[in-house]
């Protein structure tokens, strides 16, 4: 079995598009020219964070282990549930089999970690509405150990800017790796999407994020390289999507109020007797059934399209759904223009020009579109020197930590990315 420590960090939302920026910066810089970078990854469909975080440790797509959204199908909550647990994921993943092979593991605000059966956890879950987000964030991960490390680091707040949180986190991982070693170490890092969703993709918040980025980056390794060599360390960096430029909503949960097949609440909260949602992706929208009804699909469809709805790209049909690897429940996919954003409120109109908008920066959009691919970099004993690799697919990075740590992880659907290995 192969000793070396791996640290997996996840970039989340640092794209393709940001090349100029990041590639220049001097901690991304060195690992670049010491280690593997590929410049284009594509992601998954939809390219949300937690249908990507699961292919990224099951080398499957969304159709093959489950996890299709962000979000539950929910609609008469104000606030739906995310696919926090790690059991949503369905077969193997690479925290399971590793910690079945004896690994020791660490996750730090990782996607879709909740309750994972690991030594170090404290994964990224929602404010409770019950009780203190702190006991939440306990039930959910290594209550001793956030409590240690609270007693180092001061509260994780839930309140707290993502800035704030990235530095608690990078500060932990440094901490975890200091003092335990962990075999495999997962790290979440969110304020580049934030900003991108607060401010655009091009805004000069967003370089100086990424530049906030390479610091915490530079920090927190050279905190590591105290007790390890950091060419005695696999490190893969990699990025989940990018963002693209959003201003104009499209509310297709209103033609479905006005087919009667959803009741809205005062609220905004669609009434439990529904028929039909649409639920957002932000960039797509995926619509879901209460009963599997293909004529009343085939209603929908015929109806958004007599709308002549100018923000809609492209609207997938079921078969084209599967065809993707997207969703096994989902019955229609409808992907927006660039410059177009899915919100889920069932009021007041379809589409809106006039509408102040809300996020500039969304996701979710198809992962070929070139303002949306992804980023890795690698660098250690696995990896070679001074190679880039113009293009690869999200799906082969589990393959290839499998096959250099031996995982055993079944029923893969990506391929190991032999170009960028020893």
């Amino acid at each position: 079995m192969n000793n070396t420590p791996l640290i997996i960090i996840s970039l989340d939302a640092l794209g393709y598009c940001d090349e100029e920026t990041y590639k220049n910066l001097p901690f991304l810089k060195s690992i670049i020219e010491k280690g593997t970078w590929i410049r284009k990854v594509e992601s998954i469909y939809p390219t949300l964070t937690y249908p990507i975080h699961s292919t990224i440790v099951t080398g499957r797509y969304p159709i093959e282990h489950g996890v299709d959204n962000n979000l539950l199908v929910q609609p008469e909550k104000k606030a739906m549930d995310w696919y926090w647990d790690h059991d949503y994921i369905s077969g193997d993943t690479i925290l399971k089999n590793a910690h079945k092979k004896g690994l020791k593991i660490a996750a730090f605000s990782w996607p879709v970690s909740a309750k994972a059966d690991i030594e170090f956890n404290v994964p990224e879950v929602s404010p409770n509405p019950v009780g203190t987000y702190i006991d939440h964030l306990k039930e959910n991960g290594s209550g001793e150990y956030i409590e240690e490390l609270q007693s180092v680091f001061g509260p994780f707040n839930s309140c707290d800017s993502q800035k704030k949180k990235d530095e608690w986190m990078a500060n932990a991982t440094a901490y975890t790796f200091e003092k335990h070693q962990p075999d495999i170490t997962f790290l979440h890092l969110i304020d580049v999407d934030h900003q991108k969703h607060v401010y655009g993709s091009t805004h000069f918040a967003i370089t100086d994020a990424i530049k906030e980025l390479d610091d915490r980056l530079k920090r927190m390794f050279e905190k590591i390289s105290k007790v390890k060599n950091l060419d005695e360390i696999n490190i893969m960096l990699l990025s989940d999507h990018s963002q693209i430029d959003t201003a104009y909503p499209i509310r297709l949960n209103k033609v479905l109020a006005d087919m009667d097949l959803v009741n809205v609440n005062e609220d905004g909260t669609v009434k439990e007797d529904w028929q039909a949602y649409f639920l957002t992706c932000g960039g797509s929208t995926a619509l879901y059934t209460k009963e599997d009804n293909p004529k009343l699909v085939a209603e929908i469809k015929e109806k958004i399209e007599s709308l002549n709805i100018e923000g809609i790209d492209q609207i997938f049909t079921t078969e084209e759904i599967s065809d993707l690897k997207s969703s096994d429940r989902a019955k229609l996919w409808i992907e927006a223009k660039e410059g177009y954003v899915f919100d889920a409120d069932a009021r007041d109109f379809v589409e809106s020009r006039d509408k102040e908008p809300g996020p500039r920066g969304n996701h979710g959009f198809l992962p070929s579109k070139e303002k949306n691919l992804a980023i890795a970099i690698f660098k250690g004993p696995a990896f070679k020197e001074s190679k880039t690799i113009e293009n690869e697919k999200i799906v082969d990075i589990a393959p290839t930590i499998n096959k250099i740590y031996d995982l055993e992880i079944k029923n893969m659907s990506g391929s190991v990315i032999n170009e960028c290995l020893r």
